[in-house]
C-alpha cells in the first residue's frame, strides 16, 4: 500500500494544487471583505493614511491571489507543473500572512489598546480562513502560519509595556498559533487522504475495467476458437465420410462382381484408401502444427536449395501430366527451421500452384530480404479476387472446387502452410491478380551455411524392394492389423512372426534370436508395457542390436521422443506401404554387415 501511495504522490499533489488555485478567487474575495471590515472598524481611531496603507498592503496581496487564480483557470488543459505552481502558492501564502501581520501591527500602533481585542478577533478569523485554503499545499500552510501570528506576537512582546496585556497577547497568540497548526495539520491530512483514496479507487476501477476487458477478449477468443474447431471438424467429418461411404459401396459390389469388374472395383477401393490416407495425414499435420506452436521447436540450418530440389523432384511428374513447366532459380541460402517442415511448406505451395494452373509455368525462387530469405512460388494460374484472398487460409476452403471433389484436394494445404509458419515464426504473404496468377511468399530467418561436419546426414532412398531374406517380429494387439500384415508379408515372400502382446513376443524372440532381422512394434499395446519398453526387452533377449520401428497413430509425445533418442524409426499410422518397404529394405541391407561382424 505504501508503494502504491508513493506512486500516486505526484497526481495527488497536482489535484491538491488544482483545488487550491480553483478556490483562489473566492478566498481572495473573502479575505478582502475581512480587511475592509477591519479598516471600517479602525476608521475613527487610526489616521486615514494608515488605513490606506493597511488596505494597500492587504488588498494588494489578495488582488495578486485573485489574478493567479484567474490565470490558472485559463491555462491550457495540460498536467500542471507542481514545482512552479507550488512555488506560486507558497509565495502567495507568505505574502498574505505577512500582510495580515503587518496590517494588524499598523492598526494597533496607531489605534492603541481599544483596537487590540478587535485585532485579535480579526487576526484569528483571517488565520482560520487562511488555514482552510492553504492546507491544500503544506509549504503554503507553514509559510502563512509562521508569518502571520508570530510576527504580531513578536511586536507585542517588544512594544507593549503593560505586563497584563503582554501576557494576554502572548497567551492568545500562542493559543491561536497552536490551534491553527493543529487544525491546519489535521485538515491537510484529511484533504490528502481523501484525494489519495479517490485516486486509488480510480486506479482499482481502471484495473477492474482492464481485467474485465481482458476476460471478455479471452472469452470471445475462446468462443471464436470453439466455433472454428466446430466448423473444422464438421468439414473434416464430411470429407472423411465421403470415401468411407464409397468404400462401403465398392466392397458390397465386390461380393458379386465378375472377374472382369473386380479389377476396376479394386482400383477404386485403392483410390478411396489413398484419399483417406491423404486426408488423415493432412489433418494430423494441422494438429502437429498447432501442437508445435505451443512447444519448443527444435530448429537448425536448412538448405533451401536441397528443399527445392526434393520437392520439385516429387512434383515434377504431376506438373508434366498437366503440361506445365516447373522451373526453379538456384540458391545458396540457408534458413533457420526444420528440413521436413520447410519441405512440407514448399511442397504444399507448389502442389497448390500446380492444381490451380491450367497452363503456363510454376516458378520457385528465393529472394534475399535483409536478414531473411523469402521463398517464393509464382504461377500463371487462375489468380484470386480480393474476397478470395482473405479466405484461402481457412480450413477446407477451395477457390475452384465447389463440389468438394477429393481428387482436387481437401482445402488444407494452405492451412498447413500457415500453421507451420506460425510455429516457426515465418511470415506468409500473398500477391495475386484474378486471371493472371498468384505469388505466395514465405519469409524465413537466414542462417550461415553450416560446415560439412554440421550438415545433417542425408540418407539416400533405397531402390527396389529386397527384404525377403530377413525375418521380422511384429507385435500389435489389433487382430485385424495382424491378419492384414500377415497377408502382406506372405505376398512379399517374407518370413514374419506376428504376435499380440509382450509375453508372446519375448517367447518368439527366444526361438528366432539368430534369424530375426528387425522389429515392428505398436506403441500402445493395451497393457502395462508400451512398444518402446518392449523393444529394449526384446533386444536384450536377442543379444544384438537390430533395426526397430515403432508404429503409432499419435502425432507427438514423450514416448516418441524417447524412441527417436534410442535410434528407433517412427512410422505413423496409417503407414504408407512405401515407407514400410523402405524400412524393411534398410534392415535387410544391414543383415550382411551384422553377419560379417559376428
Amino acid at each position: 500500500m505504501k508503494t502504491e501511495a508513493a506512486g500516486l504522490d505526484l497526481p495527488v499533489r497536482r489535484d491538491l494544487l488544482h483545488s487550491l488555485f480553483m478556490q483562489a478567487p473566492a478566498t481572495a474575495i473573502g479575505a478582502s471583505s475581512m480587511c475592509l471590515l477591519m479598516a471600517y472598524a479602525a476608521w475613527q481611531h487610526v489616521p486615514d493614511f494608515i488605513i490606506g496603507c493597511f488596505l494597500l498592503i492587504t488588498l494588494g496581496v489578495q488582488a495578486f491571489r485573485l489574478a493567479t487564480g484567474l490565470i490558472f483557470r485559463r491555462r491550457p488543459a495540460t498536467p500542471l507543473d507542481p514545482r512552479f505552481w507550488g512555488a506560486v502558492a507558497t509565495a502567495t501564502a507568505s505574502a498574505s500572512g505577512l500582510s495580515v501581520a503587518l496590517g494588524c501591527v499598523l492598526l494597533h500602533l496607531y489605534g492603541g489598546e481599544p483596537l487590540l481585542v478587535f485585532i485579535f478577533m480579526m487576526l484569528t478569523g483571517l488565520n482560520a480562513g487562511g488555514v482552510g485554503n492553504n492546507s491544500y499545499h503544506p509549504p503554503a500552510l507553514r509559510a502563512f502560519v509562521f508569518l502571520s501570528t508570530p510576527v504580531f506576537m513578536v511586536y507585542m512582546l517588544i512594544f507593549i509595556e503593560s505586563p497584563n496585556l503582554t501576557i494576554l497577547a502572548i497567551a492568545l497568540a500562542v493559543h491561536a498559533f497552536i490551534t491553527l497548526m493543529v487544525i491546519g495539520r489535521d485538515h491537510m491530512r484529511t484533504l490528502r487522504s481523501s484525494v489519495l483514496l479517490r485516486h486509488e479507487k480510480n486506479d482499482l476501477l481502471e484495473q477492474l475495467q482492464q481485467q474485465t476487458a481482458a476476460a471478455e477478449a479471452a472469452r470471445a477468443h475462446a468462443e471464436a476458437a470453439n466455433e472454428e474447431k466446430t466448423r473444422f471438424f464438421a468439414s473434416a467429418s464430411h470429407d472423411l465420410r465421403q470415401p468411407v461411404h464409397a468404400l462401403n459401396l465398392y466392397t458390397t459390389l465386390l461380393r458379386d462382381a465378375s472377374d472382369e469388374d473386380r479389377g476396376e472395383l479394386l482400383e477404386r477401393v485403392g483410390r478411396c484408401v489413398n484419399t483417406l490416407d491423404d486426408l488423415f495425414n493432412a489433418l494430423l499435420t494441422v494438429s502437429r502444427a498447432e501442437a508445435t506452436g505451443r512447444d519448443t521447436v527444435r530448429q537448425h540450418a536448412v538448405s533451401l536449395d536441397a528443399a527445392i530440389d526434393s520437392v520439385l523432384t516429387q512434383l515434377e511428374p504431376q506438373a508434366r501430366k498437366k503440361g506445365l513447366a516447373l522451373r526453379r532459380a538456384p540458391t545458396s541460402l540457408w534458413v533457420r527451421g526444420d528440413a521436413i517442415a520447410v519441405e512440407r511448406i514448399l511442397g504444399n505451395l507448389v502442389s497448390n500452384a500446380i492444381r490451380f494452373t491450367a497452363n503456363g509455368t510454376v516458378l520457385v525462387g528465393v529472394r534475399r530480404r535483409g536478414g531473411s530469405a523469402e521463398l517464393q512460388v509464382l504461377d500463371t494460374g487462375i489468380g484470386l479476387a480480393d474476397a478470395q484472398r482473405a479466405r484461402i487460409f481457412e480450413e477446407f476452403y477451395q477457390v475452384a472446387n465447389p463440389g468438394r471433389d477429393a481428387a482436387q484436394g481437401f482445402g488444407l494445404g494452405l492451412v498447413i502452410v500457415q500453421r507451420l509458419c506460425q510455429s516457426f515464426g515465418y511470415e506468409v504473404s500473398v500477391h495475386s491478380v484474378a486471371g493472371r496468377g498468384t505469388r505466395l511468399s514465405v519469409a524465413m530467418p537466414q542462417l550461415p551455411a553450416p560446415t560439412e561436419s554440421e550438415e545433417p546426414a542425408v540418407h539416400a532412398d533405397t531402390e527396389g524392394f529386397s527384404a525377403s531374406h530377413i525375418s521380422t517380429l511384429m507385435v500389435d494387439d489389433d487382430p485385424m492389423i495382424r491378419d492384414a500384415m500377415q497377408r502382406v508379408f506372405a505376398d512379399w515372400g517374407m518370413s514374419a512372426q506376428i504376435v499380440a502382446g509382450g509375453e508372446q513376443a519375448l517367447e518368439a524372440a527366444v526361438c528366432m534370436s539368430a534369424s530375426c532381422g528387425c522389429l515392428l512394434l505398436d506403441l500402445r499395446l493395451g497393457e502395462a508395457l508400451n512398444g518402446v519398453q518392449l523393444a529394449q526387452q526384446l533386444l536384450d533377449v536377442l543379444g544384438h542390436r537390430i533395426p526397430v520401428a515403432i508404429l503409432t497413430g499419435e502425432a507427438e509425445g514423450p514416448l516418441l521422443d524417447e524412441a527417436r533418442a534410442l535410434g528407433y524409426t517412427v512410422l505413423r499410422k496409417p503407414v504408407k506401404i512405401m515407407r514400410l518397404r523402405a524400412f524393411l529394405t534398410a534392415a535387410a541391407a544391414q543383415a550382411p554387415r551384422r553377419a560379417e561382424l559376428s
